[in-house]
């Protein structure tokens, strides 16, 4: 888990022309990341070859895949959050849950160091 520091930058991020902050790209990456992981041919040819072999294999079609799937799969959760207002409320307990935790490990790791 990032730290909430690096999650949550005190400087406002600025968007670039498209409108996404440099945090917006980063997130999406490691989305895409996280469903390249999930396919197993390509983690394969990636533990067995080196980075410029790993791009000639299934690499490119996996992240062509990894953007279709986890747009579709954001979609599918955005209305269904936006519709169901019980798993709504209980995501949002879930991500101040998930801060609040965050924010007490960076408060103890920060302790640590002075």
């Amino acid at each position: 888990m990032r730290p909430l520091s690096s999650r949550n930058p005190t400087s406002s991020p600025s968007a670039s022309e498209d409108g996404q902050t440099e945090k917006d790209k980063v997130d999406y990456v490691h989305v895409l990341e996280d469903k390249i992981y999930e396919n197993p041919l390509v983690m394969t040819q990636i533990e067995n070859n080196t980075k410029d072999q790993a791009k000639l294999g299934g690499f490119q079609n996996a992240i062509d895949n990894a953007i279709i799937t986890s747009g579709e799969a954001h979609q599918k959760m955005m209305i269904h959050l936006l519709s169901n207002l019980g798993e709504a409320a209980e995501t949002s307990n879930l991500l101040l849950d998930l801060m609040y935790a965050e924010k007490k490990n960076s408060e103890f790791d920060q302790s640590d160091v002075e």
